[in-house]
């Protein structure tokens, strides 16, 4: 089954005049969200497998100040960018935090060593997630801020983390390529 006819398959509009929400996979993502003073927009949606057996683990949607497709144009894209992570079973915040501090290292052009020690408080800033919860990592232009189930976390500064913490789902080596694809779709029903 090709991607966008899955896509397709799956995506229902809720409409009240103009679309307010999309549906995709059991969850609600908004077409626009404000993030402080800043208002964002759906870009894409996208289901992330692991293993073999693709296990389904969790879906995103990743918002900007304008819909684009390019990945480097949205690395450069000036304002907030918010990726919201609904999680599809329970995972520990042991192996999040092990698993994106390995595609960080994978996704690091300068700072490495900075970034890997950064990345050394991510289990500190996680918890542990549950089957249904909501996941949201705001990126500023120099720092991140994690919040789960609308409760914020503390900020992890420093401009080169939050370009490779983007690059973990939309770069060069990202976690997975369909993933990004569909990430960067630039999902519009307007």
């Amino acid at each position: 089954m090709t991607k966008m006819f899955f896509m397709c398959l799956i995506v229902l509009v809720t409409l009240s005049g103009q679309a307010k929400a999309v549906q995709f996979e059991g969850f609600e993502f908004p077409q626009e969200i404000q993030v402080e003073n800043e208002r964002l927009a759906l870009n894409g949606l996208a289901l992330r497998k692991v293993t073999f057996l693709g296990i389904r683990v969790l879906v995103a949607g990743l918002y900007l100040p304008r819909p684009i497709s390019e990945p480097i144009a949205v690395e450069k894209m000036a304002g907030r960018k918010q990726l919201r992570l609904h999680f599809l079973k329970n995972v520990s915040a042991k192996t999040i935090a092990t698993t994106w501090t390995e595609e960080l290292m994978k996704n690091c052009v300068t700072s490495c060593p900075e970034i890997k020690e950064k990345a050394a408080g991510l289990e500190r800033l996680i918890s542990d997630v549950k089957k249904n919860d909501l996941l949201a990592i705001t990126f500023e232009k120099d720092r991140l801020f994690f919040q789960l189930n609308s409760q914020k976390g503390g900020p992890i500064d420093g401009p080169e983390f939050a370009l490779a913490f983007l690059r973990i789902w939309i770069g060069d080596h990202p976690i997975n390529e369909d993933f990004k694809k569909d990430l960067l779709k630039q999902f519009n029903l307007l």
